[in-house]
């Protein structure tokens, strides 16, 4: 097995249509460390389609014209699903939720 070189992780956020396009900006995050998109419009892809779809997308907006096993390989990628209805958190609604406070465990 190839090992994985030590670079930051790529951070990959799923969101609602509406927010995807202005997650970077708003939040001030790094577009080269963060890329966020959407399902497709017409449809809900699940969680595990919408990962397939994240990956696949970001593989296009990089454009390194590597092939899609090649770039996966390349550094390590975070997939962090935020789209939703958020029922069970209703202080981190849909746009929120994707920034919910996480422990940090240090053992």
């Amino acid at each position: 097995m190839k090992k994985v070189p030590q670079t930051p992780a790529q951070r990959l956020i799923s969101l609602p249509e509406s927010i995807s396009t202005l997650f970077c900006k708003l939040e001030k995050r790094d577009p080269e460390s963060w890329y966020s998109d959407s399902d497709p419009g017409e449809m809900k892809l699940g969680s595990g389609g919408g990962t397939a779809h994240l990956l696949w997308s970001a593989w296009k907006h990089a454009g390194s014209g590597q092939p899609f096993r090649d770039w996966l390989g390349e550094r390590k990628r975070l997939v962090i699903h935020a789209g939703g209805e958020s029922r069970r958190l209703p202080s981190y609604a849909a746009c929120g939720k994707s920034l919910l406070p996480m422990p940090v465990f240090r053992w």
